[in-house]
């Protein structure tokens, strides 16, 4: 051996960039969310409905169920024209309480909405650093909430993962006057 020291930290050097590369791996990942953006239905001049995104004043945000979801007031409270919500990964359904008004209605200053949505879980191996993560599969909404302001739900992209989190994958339509 000509250069031990060399030879030492060469592979001290390829050590650390391995290490640095599999930790790098799990940060990118993101935990799979649901994206639910909300819509109104307007009519135009013509009397022909038209959709347009909208802001909800949300007031409150919660799971429900079994296991309840935390409190995710904190995140979402305020005007927002779409939410983040995380699903159960030891239940194939979650549910959502939200506590809203819709932007334009002032005459009635809190409504509440229950979102319930149903989907197949499916676990894979990351690696042996980042151990699994969960991909949600076949989207369903299955419990509408009963609101005269509700209007409707679509399913845009019924397929939830880590790399599709900016994806929207539920929309929600409300009546205006």
């Amino acid at each position: 051996m000509k250069h031990p020291v060399l030879t030492y930290l060469t592979l001290l050097a390829l050590t650390l960039l391995a290490a640095a590369c599999a930790e790098e791996e799990c940060t990118n990942l993101d935990d799979p969310v649901l994206n639910v953006e909300f819509r109104t239905f307007q009519r135009n001049t013509f009397g022909i409905p038209r959709e347009r995104a909208d802001t909800l004043v949300i007031f409150k945000l919660h799971g429900v169920g079994s296991p309840a979801v935390d409190s995710l007031d904190t995140l979402v409270a305020g005007n927002r024209t779409s939410v983040l919500l995380p699903l159960s990964h030891e239940n194939d359904q979650s549910a959502f309480r939200m506590v809203y008004r819709l932007r334009e209605d002032t005459t009635i200053m809190r409504r509440q909405a229950i979102i319930t949505v149903q989907y197949r879980r499916e676990s894979f191996f990351v690696s042996d650093e980042c151990g699994f993560n969960v991909r949600f599969r076949d989207l369903t909404v299955e419990r509408l909430p009963s609101d005269p302001a509700f209007d409707s739900i679509r399913v845009i992209n019924n397929a939830i993962s880590e790399t599709n989190t900016n994806a929207v994958n539920i929309r929600m339509y409300f009546k205006t006057k």
